[in-house]
């Protein structure tokens, strides 16, 4: 079972993945195939053992619910090994200076967003998210003026994280900022000239 809850434990410049709730979330987003032949074999299955089926082509039917039960196996055992791929790969890392993310399979991409210009995140939720214990963050910068832009920005998003990892890393980037913020307010005070 999961327990990490604190992203603040982690070694600096390490990366780490968004939760084993994420790796489910890719699976059943890859598995929809697998799931559909299944379903279709078992209507056939169901049709043919309730006499549904005319016995001239029984013996189709039931060839066709086999090897409609192999396929979806084969294809879930592939959305099982896609899931684990696009899971271990996208990732982010802490760093002293900046939220790094990583995500892509054949495409690879990374992110560095500065804590000095983060300033606000938000957690959404969609209902298959609620249900699975999952969340979007979206981290907003100072380059970005109004709420529409932050669509235009995928690098700002991360569309699936665990819940308690996001409400984690949340508060970790908040306070994060609001430390770099205070320390170039400070700065600024001491480069002020006397008398202005």
């Amino acid at each position: 079972m999961y327990t990490d809850t604190s992203v603040a434990t982690y070694a600096s410049g390490t990366y780490h993945n968004m939760g084993p709730r994420t790796f489910w979330y890719q699976f059943y987003k890859q598995a929809s195939l697998p799931f559909g032949v299944f379903a279709v074999a078992l209507v056939l299955a169901i049709a043919r053992a309730q006499g549904f089926v005319p016995a001239d082509i029984a013996v189709q039917v039931r060839m066709a619910e086999r090897f409609g039960i192999l396929i979806a196996v084969i294809l879930g055992l592939i959305a099982y090994f896609v899931a684990k791929i696009v899971h271990r790969n996208n990732t982010f890392a802490l760093t002293d200076d900046a939220l790094k993310i990583r995500r892509g399979v054949f495409r690879k991409e990374e992110f560095a967003i500065p804590y000095r210009q983060i300033q606000n995140t938000e957690i959404e939720r969609t209902l298959t998210q609620r249900v699975l214990g999952l969340s979007t963050l979206i981290i907003l910068t100072a380059a970005q003026e109004h709420e529409l832009s932050r669509r235009d920005e995928p690098e700002s998003i991360i569309p699936s994280i665990d819940r308690d990892r996001a409400a984690s890393l949340q508060d970790e980037l908040l306070k994060r900022s609001n430390t770099q913020k205070v320390s170039q307010t400070n700065l600024h005070a001491f480069t002020t000239p006397p008398g202005q």
